[in-house]
């Protein structure tokens, strides 16, 4: 299994994780779209949000290079949205997980650059999906599966952590 599958799959579970909490959740995605005057709804959110959930799951399940590219490209989009909203008064909340409260911060942008990084290396070499490592290794395949959810929680919480008082984080 190439070593670059380990960050294309933390990629790919924070990737179902932000659009089922979307899809639960749009009003605060769809206030940041409107915010930078990009037309959507509800409706659309969730539907975006159900496409991230399907890549996501996609790439865990099948690991084709189409599915890590979608999900490398996923987070190039992010990271350039996140850009732009950062630059804006106007957004209180990126809505990237729903309604958690997060402003958006460079700290959002870094981590998705390096999540759109890790999918893309993916592609370099071969991978065994996660549920092809579950079944020639149940161990291995429990340990990768263990520290690749993790991971995803420890990104999580470094892209929803509370603002500094300063702003500076």
């Amino acid at each position: 299994m190439a070593a670059a599958y380990g960050a294309a799959a933390v990629a790919a579970v924070l990737l179902v994780a932000a659009g089922l909490a979307k899809v639960v959740s749009p009003a605060p995605a769809v206030a940041a779209m409107r915010a930078l005057r990009l037309p959507t709804s509800p409706t659309a959110v969730r539907v975006g949000a159900g496409l991230e959930c399907v890549i996501g799951a996609w790439a865990l399940a099948v690991g084709a290079a189409w599915s890590l590219a979608l999900v490398a490209a996923s987070y190039v989009a992010f990271a350039v949205f996140l850009v732009v909203a950062t630059r804006s008064a106007a957004i209180a909340d990126c809505g990237c997980f729903g309604s958690t409260g997060s402003p958006p911060r460079l700290r959002q942008v870094v981590l998705d650059v390096m999540l759109a990084a890790g999918a893309a290396l993916s592609l370099a070499g071969p991978v065994r999906p996660v549920p092809t490592l579950l079944a020639r290794s149940p161990l291995v395949g429990a340990v990768f599966v263990f520290c690749m959810v993790a991971a995803a929680f420890l990104a999580y919480l470094v892209h929803e952590a509370p603002v500094d008082e300063a702003g500076l984080s």
